[in-house]
C-alpha cells in the first residue's frame, strides 16, 4: 500500500464555497446562513423567505466590503 496525497472533491454547496474562497483574493467570506428577515437573490431576482437558508457573500471592492445573498442553488450555478 503506497501513499497518495489524492483529495477527493465531493460537489456540494461547502465545496462551492471552500473552492471560492482559495480562487478569488477579494472574497472575504462566505457563509450560509438562516434568514430573519426577507431578501432578494442577487442571481434569479426571486424573494429568500424568512427562516429560508441562503449563502451569504461578502467581499471586497473598491475598498468597500459589499455583502450579497443568494439561494443556495443559485450559489452553485
Amino acid at each position: 500500500m503506497g501513499f497518495s496525497n489524492k483529495i477527493e472533491i465531493v460537489p456540494g454547496i461547502e465545496t462551492t464555497i471552500a473552492v471560492s474562497l482559495m480562487v478569488f483574493k477579494d472574497v472575504r467570506s462566505t457563509t450560509i446562513r438562516k434568514s430573519r428577515r426577507y431578501r432578494e437573490c442577487y442571481y434569479c431576482g426571486h424573494p429568500i423567505r424568512k427562516d429560508e437558508k441562503y449563502v451569504n457573500h461578502q467581499f471586497r471592492y473598491d475598498g468597500r466590503i459589499i455583502t450579497i445573498s443568494f439561494h443556495k442553488e443559485c450559489f452553485k450555478k
